[in-house]
């Protein structure tokens, strides 16, 4: 993850501008490593003019070429990066392509006072500080630093050709030690125009190969643009889908239940009409117990339809409730309760806590291998809070994956993905908390924290 500081009207990215350091500080050593006499430069201009030969001079074009480029390249891709690095707040078109310039000027004056080696400052210089202000200014987000140097690159060993064009002296192209003397000798032995056509060649190949580059990280930038676009449309779209469906469900579940109430009223009008009739006392218990059985059906109902509707419950009474609606018995077989509490309380909407319990004991049952798989459920009190743990030993989740999986229609199983999203919500509402963790093929562990009712 990228570190940014802001300072005033600037952020920095300090991965892109520690990196960019480092490239300048190679680049600062490398005129003491790599050297005219380590590529034996001069070595075949002496013999180009002593043979009178164009082809020896060629190659010592060609060696200098590669020399500077391979010197100044580091500074090019580090002033690059250190730039890449600094964002303003408010645009100023120019900042960039002034800070680059004076960073490699800073680098140029260096490496004369260090090494009393004159890098040359000109035309060529200008034209690749113009290409990294057009690759910073004209930024696609969705092509990679790397892709973007690798224009750079091309364009600075294409530049670097002209230095060795004759005719374009005079224009402030070439005005280095060596590649003067290169000139001089193809002048010297009628050798003018091969270099000239032998340089330019170069430029052109370099050249054109960076500009196919460019045409293609700029395709790529535009491909993946609105491929993301289109991703990020689909996954608004499946959203609005899954919160329609989960209105228009929660809705017909409220509708139904709701309807329950008529013959329910009715069933405990007609219970006590019973009890006043009636003096067989055989009669009187088992009206008793319709009655009770009655009175339970309508506090559940009213936890379904009003999810801030909460009673105070011992937690024993809870998990013995939550084990008698887990209705696969295959299910059960693979649960282990480890209850260290007796009378604790909490204060609950039964059905939905109870509910939320069950939806990740499914998930864990899911992701567990049936032979040898486990679940435990520890039961425990810290600090006035409840703790509920629910442990398996099943495949896990991918660090990447665990942060979506709240996230409604996310789904590790095909699912419809609500399931994770109403437990959280029914845990919050609680004024709980929930907290999962989990490694791949180890298992996953997942934590609920309620307050205790004192």
């Amino acid at each position: 993850m990228k570190t940014i500081l802001k300072i005033k009207n600037i952020l920095l990215k300090n991965r892109n501008l520690n990196t960019g350091i480092v490239f300048i500080t190679l680049g600062l050593i490398l005129p003491s490593l790599i050297t005219v006499n380590s590529f034996g430069i001069y070595d075949n201009i002496f013999l180009s003019l002593e043979n009178s030969d164009t082809s020896i001079l060629i190659i010592a074009a060609f060696k200098i070429s590669i020399l500077n480029s391979i010197r100044a390249l580091p500074l090019y891709v580090g002033a690059f990066y250190i730039t890449y690095s600094v964002t303003l707040i408010r645009k100023r078109p120019l900042f960039h392509f002034i800070f680059v310039f004076m960073i490699l000027s800073i680098c140029y004056t260096f490496v004369k006072i260090q090494y009393g080696i004159s890098y040359d400052f000109s035309y060529p210089a200008l034209i690749l500080i113009l290409v990294i202000f057009l690759l910073e200014k004209y930024e696609m987000s969705n092509v990679s630093i790397l892709k973007k140097i690798s224009v750079m690159i091309l364009v600075l060993i294409g530049v670097q050709f002209l230095d060795l064009v004759p005719f374009l002296s005079k224009y402030g192209f070439g005005r280095g030690e060596i590649s003067t003397d290169i000139k001089n000798i193809a002048s010297i032995i009628d050798n003018y125009n091969v270099l000239s056509l032998f340089s330019i060649t170069f430029f052109i190949i370099f050249s054109f190969n960076a500009f196919l580059v460019l045409k293609i990280l700029n395709d790529q930038h535009h491909l993946l643009k609105v491929s993301n676009e289109r991703r990020l449309a689909e996954i608004e779209l499946s959203n609005s889908k899954l919160l329609a469906i989960e209105n228009r469900t929660t809705e017909e579940i409220q509708s139904l239940v709701h309807d329950l109430k008529t013959p329910l009223t009715s069933m405990q009008g007609l219970s006590s009409v019973v009890e006043l009739k009636t003096k067989d006392p055989y009669i009187k218990e088992l009206n008793n117990k319709i009655s009770k059985s009655a009175d339970n059906m309508n506090e559940m109902i009213s936890q379904i339809l009003h999810e801030n509707t909460k009673i105070i419950i011992k937690i024993n009474s809870l998990i013995d409730y939550v084990f008698s609606q887990i209705v696969s018995s295959s299910v059960k077989e693979k649960v282990d309760l480890y209850n260290n509490l007796r009378d604790e309380k909490i204060k609950i909407n039964k059905i939905r806590f109870s509910r939320a319990i069950i939806n990740i004991i499914e998930n864990s049952y899911n992701s567990i291998d049936k032979d040898w798989g486990w679940i435990n459920i520890f039961v425990s009190k810290e600090n006035n809070y409840i703790i509920i743990k629910i442990i398996d030993n099943g495949k896990g989740i991918s660090e990447d994956r665990l942060t979506h999986i709240w996230d409604i229609g996310y789904s590790e199983s095909g699912s419809t993905g609500l399931g994770l999203n109403f437990v959280k919500k029914v845990i919050e509402n609680h004024n709980g908390s929930i907290k999962i963790k989990s490694k791949l093929k180890e298992g996953t562990a997942v934590t609920i924290k309620i307050k205790e009712v004192i």
